[in-house]
């Protein structure tokens, strides 16, 4: 993976701005955007901010490989994975050894697809709900 140059720390946001689940994505990236311009005016990070790009995957797993490449040839140097196309994103961020932080589809059937009983893909990090630990909720 690729050392971000400079004082910047580029992420690629993917999310659908477009499509069925556009209301979905449009939250994602005003959440992504708020988040971010929150960190970056407290001294960001190690002394360096983020800088995060919104690509619109429209819902679409074709999309979503897209715009991932688009992502990473732009020099994101981690993606924040689609709400819509979570799977489609985690694979390519393992293929890819890149990190995918967080809106991931499907909670723990994305970053734990093989059950809670083996290792969860290693470049995959969920902030949603883990799916296995929901029963002990209820």
């Amino acid at each position: 993976m690729a050392r971000p140059a400079g004082g910047t720390i580029p992420i690629g946001q993917l999310a659908g701005s477009s499509g069925a689940y556009a209301i979905v994505g449009d939250e994602v990236f005003g959440g992504a955007n708020m988040a971010v311009a929150y960190v970056n005016s407290h001294g960001g990070v190690l002394g360096k901010k983020f800088a995060l790009t919104n690509y619109n995957d429209g819902g679409s797993a074709t999309q979503a490989n897209e715009q991932f490449r688009k992502a990473l040839s732009a020099g994101s140097v981690a993606i924040m994975g689609s709400p819509d196309e979570g799977q489609v994103v985690a694979t390519l961020a393992e293929q890819d050894k890149i990190p995918d932080l967080g809106e991931v589809d499907e909670g723990a059937g994305t970053g734990d697809p093989k059950g809670p009983a083996k290792p969860p893909i290693s470049w995959v990090w969920s902030n949603t709900l883990d799916g296995f630990g929901l029963g002990d909720l209820f």
